[in-house]
């Protein structure tokens, strides 16, 4: 799903999906649920995208003081525009190798098809010492 949001001159954003003016806090939320997020300036028609999303992150920061590493923040600032494309890179690259091992870590639809069996059985062998211990 994909939301466009207005920015007019008097910096309030609106949604033209819910014909709303949102917030800020609103856009993290609609981008923590997987929704993609493009914010056109009214006037110009220029996308302000990442400018909208750095007000985010730090409106976010501000509340959460020292969620986001200073070494990252550093790195984006000290990074030339060609090499930040190489860092953003490497860094999904290594967000995608941490989410594939975590996947990989659970069980199988055969792991909890086996274990669903296991737990039938010693539901089993419960009734029975349960009948044997009231006879």
């Amino acid at each position: 799903m994909s939301i466009t949001i207005k920015r007019y001159p008097n910096r309030k954003l609106y949604s033209t999906e819910s014909k709303q003016y949102i917030t800020l806090e609103e856009i993290a939320t609609l981008i923590r649920n997987d929704v993609e997020v493009s914010v056109i300036d009214a006037e110009t028609g220029d996308n302000i995208t990442a400018y909208i999303l750095a007000h985010v992150i730090m409106g976010e920061e501000k509340r959460k003081t020292g969620s986001i590493p200073l070494r990252l923040f550093t790195t984006l600032i000290r990074g030339h525009e060609d090499n930040l494309d190489s860092r953003v890179h490497n860094l999904q690259n290594k967000v995608d190798g941490l989410i594939y091992r975590k996947i990989r870590e659970l069980p199988t639809r055969g792991d909890i098809l086996k274990l669903s069996k296991q737990v039938e059985e010693l539901s089993g062998l419960v009734e029975i010492l349960l009948k044997r211990k009231t006879q």
